[in-house]
Formats: C-alpha cells, structure tokens, sequence
C-alpha cells in the first residue's frame, strides 16, 4: 500500500479532489479502486486529453502533486465493489467539458448520478455573460 493511501486511510471508491488551477477555482476528482490482479495500485480519472483512465499511484502523484480533500464512499464492500465495476464500465469514454468532466465522472461513480457543480457554474456565468451581452446590444439599438 502507498504511503499517501495508507497515511490518510484511502478505500476503495473514494475520491480524491486536487487543485486543476492555480488558485483552485478548478478541481480535478480522481476515483481509487485499490490493487488489480497484478498488484498494482489503480486509480480512474477523467482525463481531459484520453477520457476515462486508469492510472498508477505513481502517475496519480507525478500529476497531483497536492490535494484539496477526500470525498469518502459512503457504503460497505459490496456497495464500493459495484462503484469499481461502474468506474471500469466508463473507461476509454471520451471527456467533455460541459457533460462528462472528471466530476461528473467521480458522481457517478459514487452516487449513480452524472452532475457537476463546476460545470453547472460555468453554464451560468456564461448564460449570464451571454444575457449582458444582449441587454447591451439591445441597448445600443434602442438608444439610437
């Protein structure tokens, strides 16, 4: 078991969430499954370039270098057993900003459930930057 698992008591199924951005506006959920039949350590993300992956504790570390907090699965062995397959079931899917980032990714795997806070807030700020937009283009027209 690596250090960093051992050390904060990662299961399987639980999900750890790094800074993506410089001040941590974006995060990135990494879900870990624990050891594969070769006795490796295995953890799925949704990668940004390749979609859903698994990767190394190894390469888990190289790319995150930090963390901002474990999310813990909530459920017993059978539950996470299934969160694993529903993980495994997804890899190779293609990443998309706005559908399928690393979090929605992470909620389904938890929670059976594809949503993303951070996705749902940039749609916002877009529609809200979208809607002045217009307010201003209209006023233009109108104050003419």
């Amino acid at each position: 078991m690596s250090s960093f698992v051992q050390k904060y008591n990662i299961q399987k199924g639980d999900v750890v969430i790094t800074p993506k951005s410089i001040f941590g506006m974006a995060q990135h959920y990494v879900v870990y499954e624990g050891y594969n039949s070769w006795g490796q350590e295995i953890w799925y993300d949704n990668n940004n370039i390749v979609g859903v992956r698994a990767i190394t504790t190894e390469q888990f570390i190289r790319e995150n270098q930090n963390f901002t907090r474990i999310r813990r699965f909530i459920g017993n062995d059978y539950q996470r057993q299934f969160a694993i397959q529903r993980a495994q079931s997804k890899l190779g899917t293609k990443y998309d900003l706005a559908n399928w980032n690393c979090e929605h990714f992470a909620n389904y795997v938890q929670f059976v459930q594809v949503k993303s806070n951070q996705s749902n807030l940039v749609k916002g700020l877009f529609v809200a930057a979208a809607s002045v937009a217009v307010i201003g283009i209209f006023g233009e027209i109108l104050g003419d």
